[in-house]
């Protein structure tokens, strides 16, 4: 088992463009999660200094922890077409040589561990078993870096830390100041601001349900 590396938060701030780039459906051309693979044939044996992955998830059916959970596809959303299109504008705008095809990273395996940056979407839907649970908390605590995405509103933000709160059952979420060095790396952003959806064409709102700003 390898050990985790530093990651560079400047792939924090490139990844908020990718939900922009990404138009394809769960069952679409690219594929979806009832034939993803965890890697790619496609340049599987690429060595390179960063990798995509996407963490697949089990989802709760009928709401979190109602009926137990099972492997659905909303881990899934946008993928891989969203995850190639991340990687075409990384090369673009930086010098960071990356992988050409993502990698998908389960909790049931230690191989996620080899891999220091995670992307997860549509986490208002999903959950977790004990080992999978810890495995995400050592993932953690080793030095892994998670990136969520695409979720909106009180009921998914509470949903998402019950999962959260599964992994850290002790531990407060922490809001980051403007100037914390994460935003000054890379870039200085002085000032974070929504970047709003197609439904601000058509509402005015820079948010989904019952979100805000």
């Amino acid at each position: 088992m390898r050990l985790l590396l530093p990651t560079s938060v400047a792939l924090l701030l490139l990844g908020t463009g990718s939900g922009l780039l990404a138009l394809q459906q769960d069952d679409g051309f690219f594929g979806s999660s009832r034939t993803a693979r965890t890697y790619s044939s496609q340049g599987e044996n690429e060595k390179a200094e960063y990798y995509w992955s996407r963490l697949r998830y089990s989802s709760a059916r009928g709401g979190f922890g109602g009926y137990g959970y099972y492997r659905g596809g909303n881990w899934s959303r946008d993928y891989p077409k969203a995850d190639r299109q991340f990687l075409i504008a990384l090369r673009r705008l930086t010098r960071i040589q990356t992988r050409s095809t993502e990698q998908v990273v389960d909790l049931e395996s230690d191989e996620i561990y080899n891999y220091p940056w995670v992307y997860a979407v549509q986490v208002q839907t999903w959950t977790f078993n004990e080992d999978e649970a810890y495995r995400l908390r050592q993932y953690l605590l080793r030095g892994g870096f998670l990136m969520v995405d695409d979720f909106h509103g009180a009921a998914d933000w509470e949903a998402f830390m019950r999962g959260m709160l599964m992994v850290f059952p002790d531990r407060p979420v922490e809001d980051l100041a403007d100037r914390d060095e994460i935003f000054h790396v890379l870039y200085d952003l002085s000032e974070r601001f929504q970047v709003p959806g197609e439904q601000y064409v058509y509402t005015g709102r820079t948010y989904e349900g019952t979100g805000y700003k």
